[in-house]
Protein backbone atom coordinates (compact mmCIF):
# COMPACT_ATOMS: atom_id res chain seq x y z
CA UNK A 1 0.00 0.00 0.00
CA UNK A 2 1.43 3.00 -0.81
CA UNK A 3 0.58 6.32 0.79
CA UNK A 4 -2.80 6.03 1.61
CA UNK A 5 -4.66 6.55 5.33
CA UNK A 6 -7.26 6.83 7.21
CA UNK A 7 -6.66 10.00 9.37
CA UNK A 8 -8.76 10.99 11.95
CA UNK A 9 -6.17 11.92 14.75
CA UNK A 10 -3.58 9.89 14.03
CA UNK A 11 -0.03 10.21 11.55
CA UNK A 12 -0.53 9.89 8.18
CA UNK A 13 2.04 6.89 7.31
CA UNK A 14 3.39 6.04 3.79
CA UNK A 15 2.41 2.29 3.12
CA UNK A 16 -0.04 2.12 6.28
CA UNK A 17 -3.68 3.49 6.73
CA UNK A 18 -3.81 6.11 9.67
CA UNK A 19 -7.28 6.83 11.54
CA UNK A 20 -6.91 9.44 13.74
CA UNK A 21 -9.08 10.69 17.37
CA UNK A 22 -14.30 10.34 33.80
CA UNK A 23 -15.19 7.08 33.94
CA UNK A 24 -18.82 6.39 34.50
CA UNK A 25 -20.32 8.31 37.37
CA UNK A 26 -23.66 9.19 38.67
CA UNK A 27 -23.29 12.48 36.82
CA UNK A 28 -20.32 14.33 35.61
CA UNK A 29 -18.97 18.18 34.28
CA UNK A 30 -20.93 17.74 30.87
CA UNK A 31 -24.14 17.24 32.62
CA UNK A 32 -25.42 14.19 30.60
CA UNK A 33 -28.97 13.70 30.54
CA UNK A 34 -30.88 10.20 30.09
CA UNK A 35 -30.44 6.48 31.20
CA UNK A 36 -30.18 5.93 27.31
CA UNK A 37 -26.93 5.67 25.20
CA UNK A 38 -26.78 7.41 21.97
CA UNK A 39 -27.69 4.15 20.11
CA UNK A 40 -30.65 3.33 22.35
CA UNK A 41 -28.47 0.92 25.35
CA UNK A 42 -29.52 0.53 28.39
CA UNK A 43 -27.20 1.08 31.10
CA UNK A 44 -26.07 -1.50 33.19
CA UNK A 45 -25.87 -0.80 37.26
CA UNK A 46 -22.88 -0.81 38.67
CA UNK A 47 -21.94 -2.35 42.00
CA UNK A 48 -23.24 1.29 43.74
CA UNK A 49 -26.31 0.15 42.10
CA UNK A 50 -26.20 3.41 39.64
CA UNK A 51 -26.88 3.44 35.70
CA UNK A 52 -23.53 3.91 34.25
CA UNK A 53 -24.09 5.05 31.38
CA UNK A 54 -25.30 8.59 33.29
CA UNK A 55 -21.51 9.70 33.14
CA UNK A 56 -19.99 11.14 31.18
CA UNK A 57 -18.01 8.10 29.28
CA UNK A 58 -19.97 5.34 28.01
CA UNK A 59 -18.33 2.79 29.57
CA UNK A 60 -16.02 0.64 27.52
CA UNK A 61 -18.08 -3.04 28.25
CA UNK A 62 -20.35 -1.40 25.24
CA UNK A 63 -17.56 -2.80 22.94
CA UNK A 64 -20.40 -3.69 20.24
CA UNK A 65 -21.05 -0.08 19.85
CA UNK A 66 -17.88 1.03 20.24
CA UNK A 67 -17.14 -1.25 17.23
CA UNK A 68 -19.56 -0.06 15.47
CA UNK A 69 -18.97 3.56 15.68
CA UNK A 70 -15.62 2.56 14.95
CA UNK A 71 -16.15 1.68 11.55
CA UNK A 72 -18.75 4.57 11.78
CA UNK A 73 -16.57 7.21 12.13
CA UNK A 74 -14.27 5.96 9.32
CA UNK A 75 -16.82 6.16 6.71
CA UNK A 76 -17.76 9.79 8.12
CA UNK A 77 -13.50 10.04 7.55
CA UNK A 78 -13.48 9.34 4.13
CA UNK A 79 -16.93 10.92 2.75
CA UNK A 80 -14.92 14.31 2.63
CA UNK A 81 -12.10 15.66 0.54
CA UNK A 82 -8.95 17.06 1.89
CA UNK A 83 -10.25 20.46 0.63
CA UNK A 84 -13.39 20.40 2.89
CA UNK A 85 -12.37 18.27 5.56
CA UNK A 86 -12.85 19.14 9.51
CA UNK A 87 -9.61 17.09 10.10
CA UNK A 88 -7.67 19.50 7.86
CA UNK A 89 -9.16 22.43 9.37
CA UNK A 90 -10.64 23.25 6.05
CA UNK A 91 -14.33 23.16 7.16
CA UNK A 92 -16.46 23.28 10.05
CA UNK A 93 -16.80 20.56 12.35
CA UNK A 94 -20.66 19.43 11.28
CA UNK A 95 -19.80 18.81 8.19
CA UNK A 96 -21.21 15.56 6.97
CA UNK A 97 -22.88 14.95 10.34
CA UNK A 98 -25.97 13.05 10.73
CA UNK A 99 -27.51 10.81 13.12
CA UNK A 100 -27.68 10.74 16.96
CA UNK A 101 -23.46 10.92 17.50
CA UNK A 102 -21.13 13.60 16.57
CA UNK A 103 -17.86 12.81 15.19
CA UNK A 104 -14.77 14.44 16.15
CA UNK A 105 -11.10 13.97 15.28
CA UNK A 106 -7.79 14.83 15.46
CA UNK A 107 -5.07 15.50 12.97
CA UNK A 108 -2.90 14.18 10.30
CA UNK A 109 0.66 14.91 11.75
CA UNK A 110 2.11 15.74 15.01
CA UNK A 111 0.78 19.07 16.42
CA UNK A 112 -0.60 21.45 19.02
CA UNK A 113 -3.70 22.56 18.34
CA UNK A 114 -7.16 24.73 19.61
CA UNK A 115 -10.37 23.86 17.78
CA UNK A 116 -12.81 26.75 18.86
CA UNK A 117 -15.82 27.17 17.01
CA UNK A 118 -17.65 23.97 16.96
CA UNK A 119 -20.80 23.98 17.82
CA UNK A 120 -22.70 20.68 17.80
CA UNK A 121 -26.69 20.18 18.34
CA UNK A 122 -27.71 19.11 21.72
CA UNK A 123 -29.17 15.27 22.28
CA UNK A 124 -26.06 14.45 20.17
CA UNK A 125 -23.54 11.66 21.72
CA UNK A 126 -19.75 12.52 20.77
CA UNK A 127 -17.42 9.84 19.47
CA UNK A 128 -13.67 10.05 18.80
CA UNK A 129 -10.27 8.40 18.44
CA UNK A 130 -7.47 9.65 20.56
CA UNK A 131 -5.16 7.85 18.46
CA UNK A 132 -5.61 5.40 15.66
CA UNK A 133 -4.40 3.58 12.52
CA UNK A 134 -6.00 1.28 10.33
CA UNK A 135 -5.48 -0.60 6.59
CA UNK A 136 -7.71 -0.39 3.75
CA UNK A 137 -7.76 -1.84 -0.02
CA UNK A 138 -7.81 1.27 -1.77
CA UNK A 139 -5.33 0.65 -4.44
CA UNK A 140 -4.51 -3.07 -3.32
CA UNK A 141 -4.68 -5.39 -6.20
CA UNK A 142 -4.87 -7.70 -5.47
CA UNK A 143 -7.27 -7.28 -2.44
CA UNK A 144 -6.34 -8.70 1.00
CA UNK A 145 -8.16 -10.62 2.75
CA UNK A 146 -9.73 -9.99 6.15
CA UNK A 147 -7.02 -12.11 7.75
CA UNK A 148 -4.63 -10.17 5.88
CA UNK A 149 -5.97 -6.32 6.39
CA UNK A 150 -5.61 -7.29 10.18
CA UNK A 151 -1.93 -8.90 10.07
CA UNK A 152 -0.92 -5.51 8.40
CA UNK A 153 -2.95 -2.90 11.25
CA UNK A 154 -1.73 -5.16 14.29
CA UNK A 155 1.58 -4.59 12.62
CA UNK A 156 1.12 -0.63 12.37
CA UNK A 157 -0.61 -0.62 15.77
CA UNK A 158 2.45 -1.67 17.42
CA UNK A 159 3.43 2.04 17.44
CA UNK A 160 0.96 2.92 19.67
CA UNK A 161 2.72 4.66 22.57
CA UNK A 162 -0.15 6.12 24.81
CA UNK A 163 -3.05 8.16 24.91
CA UNK A 164 -4.91 10.78 27.97
CA UNK A 165 -7.95 12.58 27.66
CA UNK A 166 -9.51 14.91 29.89
CA UNK A 167 -13.66 15.91 30.28
CA UNK A 168 -14.22 19.17 31.23
CA UNK A 169 -11.17 19.15 33.04
CA UNK A 170 -11.85 15.44 34.19
CA UNK A 171 -9.24 13.17 33.66
CA UNK A 172 -10.31 9.81 32.28
CA UNK A 173 -9.02 6.56 34.06
CA UNK A 174 -8.12 3.58 32.57
CA UNK A 175 -8.08 4.68 28.96
CA UNK A 176 -6.62 1.67 28.32
CA UNK A 177 -9.58 -0.15 28.64
CA UNK A 178 -11.36 2.00 25.80
CA UNK A 179 -8.77 0.25 23.06
CA UNK A 180 -11.20 -0.78 19.70
CA UNK A 181 -10.29 -3.07 17.29
CA UNK A 182 -12.95 -2.99 14.71
CA UNK A 183 -14.14 -6.22 12.07
CA UNK A 184 -13.57 -5.68 8.58
CA UNK A 185 -16.29 -3.09 7.42
CA UNK A 186 -17.12 -1.66 3.70
CA UNK A 187 -16.84 2.21 3.74
CA UNK A 188 -17.30 4.58 0.55
CA UNK A 189 -14.39 7.19 0.02
CA UNK A 190 -14.21 10.33 -2.27
CA UNK A 191 -11.24 11.54 -4.66
CA UNK A 192 -8.73 13.16 -3.16
CA UNK A 193 -10.04 12.29 0.15
CA UNK A 194 -7.71 11.54 3.40
CA UNK A 195 -7.29 7.83 2.41
CA UNK A 196 -6.88 8.42 -1.06
CA UNK A 197 -4.44 10.06 -3.80
CA UNK A 198 -5.64 12.44 -6.06
CA UNK A 199 -5.11 10.44 -8.92
CA UNK A 200 -7.59 7.24 -7.47
CA UNK A 201 -11.26 7.83 -8.31
CA UNK A 202 -14.29 7.47 -5.52
CA UNK A 203 -15.12 4.32 -5.27
CA UNK A 204 -16.34 1.68 -1.89
CA UNK A 205 -13.46 -0.36 -0.24
CA UNK A 206 -12.60 -2.24 2.73
CA UNK A 207 -11.11 -1.84 6.06
CA UNK A 208 -10.04 -2.05 9.59
CA UNK A 209 -9.71 0.98 12.29
CA UNK A 210 -7.88 -0.25 15.81
CA UNK A 211 -7.61 2.91 18.27
CA UNK A 212 -8.42 4.21 21.76
CA UNK A 213 -12.08 6.11 21.41
CA UNK A 214 -14.49 7.40 23.63
CA UNK A 215 -18.04 7.67 23.20
CA UNK A 216 -19.13 10.60 25.36
CA UNK A 217 -23.42 11.21 26.09
CA UNK A 218 -24.81 13.98 25.11
CA UNK A 219 -23.83 16.65 27.10
CA UNK A 220 -25.72 19.38 29.00
CA UNK A 221 -26.43 22.90 26.66
CA UNK A 222 -23.32 25.38 27.21
CA UNK A 223 -19.87 25.55 26.71
CA UNK A 224 -17.23 21.91 27.30
CA UNK A 225 -13.71 21.46 26.90
CA UNK A 226 -12.43 18.49 25.25
CA UNK A 227 -8.47 17.74 25.73
CA UNK A 228 -6.64 14.93 24.61
CA UNK A 229 -3.20 13.70 23.44
CA UNK A 230 -2.62 10.24 21.91
CA UNK A 231 1.07 9.37 20.73
CA UNK A 232 2.55 6.76 18.27
CA UNK A 233 6.12 5.56 17.60
CA UNK A 234 7.74 3.89 14.87
CA UNK A 235 11.16 3.20 14.33
CA UNK A 236 13.74 1.37 11.27
CA UNK A 237 14.45 -1.61 13.52
CA UNK A 238 10.92 -2.25 14.10
CA UNK A 239 8.57 -0.96 11.30
CA UNK A 240 11.45 -0.38 8.58
CA UNK A 241 11.09 3.50 8.97
CA UNK A 242 11.41 6.23 12.00
CA UNK A 243 8.34 8.31 12.67
CA UNK A 244 7.25 10.18 15.85
CA UNK A 245 3.21 10.90 16.21
CA UNK A 246 2.33 13.36 19.01
CA UNK A 247 -1.07 14.75 19.24
CA UNK A 248 -2.30 17.80 22.01
CA UNK A 249 -5.62 18.48 20.94
CA UNK A 250 -8.09 20.99 22.64
CA UNK A 251 -11.70 21.05 21.54
CA UNK A 252 -14.10 24.05 22.75
CA UNK A 253 -17.46 23.31 22.01
CA UNK A 254 -20.91 24.90 22.35
CA UNK A 255 -23.66 22.53 22.68
CA UNK A 256 -26.53 24.46 21.43
CA UNK A 257 -29.96 24.77 23.72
Amino acid sequence: MVATRFNGGSAALAAALVFVGCGAGADGPMGATGAEGPQGIQGDPGEDGQDLTMGVVVPPYYKGTYQALAADWARWHDSMPTSAHPLEDTANCDTNQSGPVFFLGGATSSATLTRDNCTIPAGKAIFFPLVNTGYHNIDENPQLTAEELHQQNSFYWTGFVGATAEVDGVPVPNIEDYEVHTEVFVFDFVADGPSSTPSTPSGTSTGVNYGVFLLLNPPAPGSHTIHFTGNLLFTLAEHGFDLVFDLDLTYNIDVAP
